[in-house]
């Protein structure tokens, strides 16, 4: 198994484990919005059918004996409006938040879930880079540059993107793999959950319209789950 094949299995594992049956290879294509002028890039392209963001794009590439993934997610749903950003940075060890609604940045810092996936990935040593989610009109120029996209070209208004990187040395390593995966698995549930709470307030706003906050189907107000995708409601 070469380097670059261990990097795709971990990455499938990962996103299978969340995503059972909801994989579909039909995404926009990848290098539409990135600057590939710099490195050598491999994309992996994801259709999330049942959560809300719906597209995923991964793109890994090896640099100073380190694999960095990047994970762009596109959120297609237009009931999410907004202009709310947040961004998460191992290096500061904070959550930055930015723009409206002021209920979206109030609920994301005091969030228990997001405490907590935040937390884990700082647990893991060397792994975590930073993540950015929310309005795309709000990414900060810097991380954009860091990210090499092509803002403009990004298909939907809301959007998240995170980096993180892997020792390619010990890439084979079955526990090193074991440990990636669970990092993995907390960057998803924290840009998850934190489209989840743009999601609800945006519910709130519309108010005579409720949404599953995961499949997206219209439900009665004050439905405690899902009778579509069996989701509890928050």
């Amino acid at each position: 198994m070469t380097t670059m094949d261990a990097a795709a299995n971990i990455i499938f594992r990962a996103i299978s484990a969340i995503y059972e049956g909801t994989i579909s290879s039909s995404t926009l294509y990848p290098t539409a919005f990135s600057d590939d002028s710099k490195k050598q890039y491999t994309y992996y392209g994801f259709r999330l059918r049942e959560v809300v963001p719906s597209r995923l794009v991964v793109r890994v590439y090896e640099e100073n004996k380190n694999l960095f993934y990047d994970l762009l997610w596109f959120v297609d749903d237009s009931k999410m409006e907004g202009k709310g950003h947040a961004i998460f940075d191992s290096k500061s060890s904070k959550i930055s938040t930015t723009g409206t609604p002021k209920e979206f940045v109030k609920r994301l810092v005091s969030d228990a879930s997001i405490k907590a996936c935040f937390e884990d990935l700082e647990s893991y040593e060397n792994f975590f880079e930073f993540a950015s989610a929310g309005s795309r009109e709000m990414f900060p120029e810097k991380l954009q540059n860091e990210a090499e996209l092509i803002l403009n070209k990004i298909p939907t208004a809301l959007y998240a993107f995170s980096r993180c990187k892997l020792n390619a040395k010990k890439l084979k390593n079955e526990d090193y793999q074991e440990t990636a995966i669970n990092g993995f698995l907390a960057i998803i549930d924290l840009i998850h959950r934190s489209f989840e709470i743009l999601f609800i307030i945006a519910q709130e706003t519309l108010k005579s319209n409720v949404f599953c906050v995961r499949c997206g189907q219209q439900l009665p107000v004050n439905s405690y789950y899902c009778p579509i995708c069996g989701s509890k409601q928050n």
